[in-house]
């Protein structure tokens, strides 16, 4: 009650899929966007559209899973290239502006364990010193006073045949991934628990246009009604930039030195 769900539910199996709830009050300002997903891709998405009534710039919130490299289950297998193939057309290809704000988020599957997902640069002045990698995110420098550390850490030291999938993405397009670094989650804590050992596999990752509205990162405590802990990005309520229509009053400029006498005093 309140929200408006938008899902992309599996038919097969024991069922699943991704759902993204929209609040009611700010129903108008969102759109779902439309993806293509053929039969070689065995992954969810959900993708909405933003737009901030004030300033125009669309943020796309992309909600994504991605079943694990070693599925067994019917056309879910041998999928680990074509869905995060399909994940990076869409990602790349949905901004409309410069300005646009992207975040992906959900379970991608992905173990990457400590390593770092870009190459960061303390600030702007070692520009001329980047490497030619032709990775974009290679010149990302995190903005002034956000609470995102350069260094990303992680309880989950193990990886999996999705670690050179995710950190490519994220070196193409120029994301950052948020678990591990963000106040709230500087330990990068575990995201999931299974009988057989628990892993970081949940994700925030955002558009280096996307940082300055980040104000913390929490892993919630684990329940009995999934194996994977609730997380919760906060955010920065983006400024209204309307021109104030408030008569400001004007006031006579003081003189530079001011007579004490009776009469100043009385007035």
């Amino acid at each position: 009650k309140g929200y408006k769900s938008y899902s992309n539910i599996r038919k097969s199996g024991k069922g699943g899929g991704v759902t993204t709830l929209v609040r009611n009050s700010i129903l108008q300002y969102c759109s779902e966007v439309e993806h293509n997903l053929t039969k070689d891709h065995s992954m969810n998405m959900v993708i909405i559209k933003v737009t901030d009534p004030n300033t125009k710039i669309n943020t796309f919130v992309v909600n994504s899973y991605v079943p694990p490299a070693n599925s067994t289950k019917k056309n879910r297998s041998h999928c680990s290239e074509a869905n995060y193939a399909a994940l990076q057309e869409k990602v790349s290809s949905i901004r409309d502006s410069p300005h646009d704000e992207l975040l992906l988020l959900g379970d991608l599957n992905a173990r990457i364990g400590a390593f770092q997902d870009i190459q960061m640069y303390d600030n702007i002045d070692d520009f001329e010193h980047f490497p030619d990698t032709g990775r974009a995110s290679d010149a990302l420098v995190i903005p002034e006073l956000t609470p995102i550390s350069h260094n990303r850490c992680s309880q989950d030291k193990f990886t999996n045949s999705h670690k050179s999938l995710l950190l490519d993405l994220c070196g193409s397009e120029n994301l950052l991934i948020l678990n591990g670094r963000t106040i709230g989650d500087s330990a990068g804590k575990y995201t999931c628990f299974k009988w057989n050992g628990n892993s970081v596999v949940d994700y925030y990752i955002a558009s280096s246009t996307f940082l300055h509205r980040v104000k913390s990162l929490s892993v919630g405590e684990h329940t009995l009604f999934s194996d994977h802990n609730p997380i919760v990005l906060s955010l920065w309520q983006r400024r209204n930039t309307h021109t104030s229509t408030t008569k400001v009053p004007k006031y006579e400029e003081a003189p530079f030195r001011y007579k004490i006498t009776d009469i100043s005093l009385a007035n």
